[in-house]
């Protein structure tokens, strides 16, 4: 168990190092942060907490900084709940309220108003098509036998595919597919059609003449939308002037990383079932280019359902109670943005 009187020295070093990006001596300390002992005391007191495994000493440095252990307890036992400031609050309303025509304005606009608020790069995973509900679907007729297919999906999320029929189809017989389409399938979630309402719904369309060679297979097509969320990425810029990446192999790990969208996609997955702000410290991170990032994330949804992720990945020395109160915000109004897509 901490005593109090480290606790106050592991927060000063943390709170000085965020905000300088130095390593903190204890005669700085003392003079700064008011401690009530003198310099000798801190040193003890700050040699203690590394070889506990809280702090840490860069080898050109006479200073100390946080461990990930450190950053962990700062998070978990000592940071300070920050309040956003009305004007960061208005931004984000505003920048929102702006965005909410459609999903994927909102989508691209949230990626880069939390890379420019919290000065990081952010990654969000779009709403996963598979667990949003059915709207409405509407057929295009084009040349050479070809469809233009428009799934509309809740909350405003549309699907653009060209089909090849492989002969002649009529208009009018398109249109009373759609409709028949959009009577029974409204409101149901597009990752509940399954093979045997697909088999049905074909067998029940089967009766227009120019659809009936391949009734099933054109709905499975058109019905079965495979989508594992598309991810947008902002603000990797940001990293280039942190001292942490002064050192290329780091951010050249780091940019490895956010190159490759599946495995950015699968630590997003892995998140987006729950409801929980995360904090994920250096090497708490499971993915190699992460090992000396932290990494904030949040959930966004509607319907009472999660629809994706939003992520702040910054070196582990961030400004997290700030960010963390960005996220819960942001993550609040993109949820009652895409509502009121939604309803509407």
């Amino acid at each position: 168990m901490m005593d109090k009187r480290k606790q106050t020295i592991l927060l000063a070093v943390t709170t000085d190092y965020i905000a300088t990006a130095e390593p903190v001596g204890s005669r700085s300390i003392v003079k700064h942060y008011q401690l009530g002992i003198s310099p000798a005391t801190a040193r003890n007191e700050m040699a203690d907490l590394e070889e506990s495994g809280y702090l840490t000493q860069p080898h050109t440095s006479a200073g100390r900084i946080p461990s990930d252990k450190g950053y962990r307890f700062y998070v978990d036992v000592l940071m300070d709940t920050y309040e956003l400031t009305k004007r960061e609050r208005d931004t984000i309303m505003l920048h929102i309220e702006q965005k909410r025509r459609d999903v994927e304005s909102l989508i691209t606009g949230v990626a880069r108003l939390v890379a420019d608020l919290c000065e990081n790069a952010a990654v969000v995973l779009g709403p996963i098509v598979q667990r949003s509900r059915y709207k409405h679907i509407s057929f295009v007729p084009m040349s050479g036998n070809r469809v233009m297919v428009i799934l509309v999906a809740t909350p405003g999320i549309v699907e653009n595919q060209v089909v090849d029929v492989g002969h002649d189809i009529d208009s009018d017989d398109l249109n009373v597919v759609a409709n028949f389409l959009n009577e029974k399938l409204n409101g149901i979630y597009l990752h509940s059609i399954s093979d045997q309402l697909i088999r049905s719904l074909a067998q029940q369309i089967s009766r227009y003449a120019s659809l009936m060679s391949g009734a099933e297979e054109f709905l499975r097509t058109v019905l079965q939308v495979g989508d594992d969320g598309r991810v947008y990425l902002e603000g990797a810029s940001h990293m280039l002037i942190k001292p942490e990446f002064r050192d290329v192999s780091r951010v050249r790990s780091l940019f490895e990383f956010l190159e490759r969208r599946d495995v950015v996609r699968s630590m997003l997955r892995r998140m987006d079932r729950t409801n929980a702000v995360t904090t994920t410290i250096g090497k708490e991170n499971e993915i190699e280019g992460l090992k000396e990032c932290s990494v904030i994330q949040a959930t966004y949804g509607y319907g009472g359902d999660v629809a994706g992720t939003i992520a702040v990945i910054g070196p582990t020395r961030m400004n997290y109670s700030r960010v963390l109160s960005i996220m819960k915000q942001i993550s609040r109004s993109l949820s009652d943005a895409l509502e009121d897509l939604q309803s509407g």
